[in-house]
């Protein structure tokens, strides 16, 4: 018989409600999120955080469908979203992105690029 250390989602998933909830946090960022239509935007939607995800650039194993990415969640009581972009290393080299993949890759901190 295997075991698994690996702990359910379903396990987890109320735990790490609470932590987010607790925190109060004004902008929550989550990595490796594969729950975010189903459980996190839903839930954190409910107590007033707005939700963004970009998917991983490529799936494991060959897999079809998003897999896991990144999401950020932002308080819509404190916070107002004027304009959202996501984007990935592979957009970074198409030309409308030159200026910011130039700009992005000189820097060795992650931040906030103006849209021109």
């Amino acid at each position: 018989m295997s075991m698994s250390c690996a702990v359910s989602f379903e396990a987890r998933k109320d735990g790490l409600l609470q932590e987010i909830l607790r925190s109060q946090a004004e902008i929550v960022c989550l990595q490796e999120v594969d729950h975010f239509q189903d459980f996190f935007r839903p839930e954190l939607e409910r107590h007033g955080y707005e939700g963004y995800f970009v998917p991983k650039t490529k799936n494991p194993k060959g897999s079809v469908g998003v897999t896991e990415g990144q999401a950020i969640f932002v308080r819509s009581d404190r916070l107002h979203v004027e304009k959202a972009m996501c984007w990935t290393s592979i957009d970074l080299t198409q030309q409308r992105f030159r200026k910011l993949a130039s700009s992005w890759m000189k820097q060795t901190y992650t931040g906030i690029y103006p849209l021109e």
